[in-house]
């Protein structure tokens, strides 16, 4: 059972890696675009 669990959170990193890139990549998109609409007023 611990080797099973061992090997899914080998497997697990990489998403994990991608999930957060892809969540700061949104944040600064939405901050960048807060901004650009922030000027416009």
């Amino acid at each position: 059972m611990s080797s099973l669990l061992r090997n899914i959170w080998k497997e697990i990193p990489p998403m994990m890696d991608i999930v957060l890139i892809g969540i700061a990549v949104i944040f600064f998109a939405l901050c960048f675009a807060y901004t650009k609409a922030c000027d416009t007023l």
